[in-house]
């Protein structure tokens, strides 16, 4: 009996010593884990990554591979981090549950990403999504990527099923609107960013982006007011006021809203930083350009030109009118004031002519009291055949056809114009002779 008792209690004291030591065990194991996962998240990855290998040669598992990966990713080894990942999936399946491969093959697909394997990336990605077919990381990542790729089908494929799984996912609805409008389908993309800025976008840089992204987009599709009214409230904010300011002139000169677009810029033109004031002066000058106030313009154009003279097409404007910056006293020949422009030409030419005169869109036609028809074209450009069309028909409705016909015209006419039968008859008067009648004068 003694013996049996001995026996049992010998088995008890065993079992007890069995899982204490076990107990030791898991609990110096979970101290390891402990200290290794500090490790990493003070980012002290070199030394996580000693301890966590010094572990390894004792026992290999899961999470291991998984903290070693961690670690090479913090030291942004990247090769090394998918090795251990990928053996962490592959060798120790039945140590984790689904969620988990699914976040290790985002993971994964992310890191490929980033070193540039993007099929290999799209892989990971694919098989997070034969797991789980609405797994949104999946969905957003392959759009992004597709979409930085320019596929923009493939992309909007993933994009679109994500806003179906996630509706609220601004990213994935700001980047369909910017596939859109890409592909030029304005109504599309219109309609995607007015949806994202009604969703939560916490970031209000983000969302200053889209908002002027859907001016860009109204813009384009020629809604010029309502690009305008979406712009304002961004020109209260010094941050994205130099942004809206030169949207918004831009949408009023493009809406023939030209002495807004010319008072606005005027008013605006000591608050705006230096960086963007050649901006503003070349849209102030296509203003004065379409108002006909042409030599506004091309002194705009000129101020625009010295601080950058590879903006827009400045070179191209300042060869095509130096004439006009080197000759400024042309400035009352191409004046919008009527007025200031017939006490101009009487001055030059030296002679009588006899008003009113003929007034048509770009030119005026005068009777002098010699006998002669005076045709002054007040335009910064050489004649085309359509114009000189219409000043042969107005010429014939006036019966000053039998009149010699001289034409004024500092850039002259193209070249079509010299075959033509009606131009054969005109002494056209243009280049430096031009110059030599009109800007000799004194005021």
């Amino acid at each position: 009996m003694d013996i049996l008792v001995l026996f049992f209690i010998s088995i008890v004291l065993f079992v007890i010593i069995l899982a204490t030591y076990y107990i030791y065990k898991s609990l110096k194991q979970q101290k390891k884990f402990s200290e290794i996962e500090f490790l990493i998240k003070k980012g002290n990855y070199k030394q996580a990554l000693n301890l966590a290998s010094t572990y390894l040669k004792e026992k290999k598992s899961f999470l291991i591979y998984y903290m070693i990966a961690q670690a090479y990713e913090g030291l942004n080894d990247i090769t090394n981090a998918i090795k251990f990942y990928e053996e962490a999936l592959t060798k120790f399946a039945h140590e984790y549950r689904k969620n988990t491969k699914i976040d290790l093959l985002i993971k994964i697909g992310d890191l490929y990403a980033k070193s540039g394997e993007l099929i290999s990336a799209s892989g990971n990605y694919i098989m997070a999504l034969n797991e789980n077919p609405n797994e949104y990381r999946a969905l957003y990542a392959l759009g992004n990527m597709y979409y930085k790729g320019k596929n923009y089908q493939k992309a909007a494929f993933y994009l679109e099923k994500l806003v179906q799984v996630k509706p609220e996912n601004w990213n994935a609805h700001y980047l369909l609107g910017r596939i859109h409008y890409y592909q030029n389908n304005f109504r599309k993309a219109i309609i995607e960013l007015e949806n994202t800025l009604k969703l939560n976008i916490s970031d209000s840089s983000s969302r200053n982006n889209i908002t002027l992204l859907l001016a860009d987009i109204y813009t384009s599709n020629k809604n010029y007011r309502e690009s305008i009214v979406l712009l304002r409230p961004l020109m209260e904010r010094n941050d994205t006021f130099n942004e809206a300011f030169i949207r918004i002139l831009k949408n009023l000169v493009l809406d023939n809203q030209l002495q807004t677009a010319i008072e606005m810029g005027n008013r605006y033109m000591d608050k705006i930083t230096p960086n963007i004031k050649h901006q503003v002066l070349y849209m102030l000058g296509q203003a004065y350009f379409y108002k006909k106030d042409f030599l506004r313009a091309i002194d705009c154009w000129s101020k625009a030109y010295h601080i950058n003279p590879d903006y827009a097409d400045l070179k191209d404007l300042m060869v095509k009118y130096k004439a006009l910056v080197e000759n400024p006293l042309l400035e009352d020949y191409f004046t919008p004031d009527e007025n200031a422009f017939i006490e101009f030409i009487i001055k030059c030419l030296h002679t009588r002519i006899l008003l009113p005169g003929i007034d048509k869109n770009n030119f005026k036609i005068f009777k002098s009291d010699d006998n002669q028809c005076h045709i002054f074209f007040r335009l910064p450009s050489a004649l085309t055949p359509a114009d000189l069309k219409e000043i042969e028909n107005t010429i014939r409705q006036e019966l000053l056809g039998s009149l010699p016909i001289i034409l004024y015209s500092l850039f002259g006419t193209v070249p079509e114009c010299k075959a033509d039968s009606f131009y054969k008859k005109v002494n056209e008067i243009s280049g430096d002779q031009f110059i030599k009648i009109f800007a000799s004068t004194k005021k």
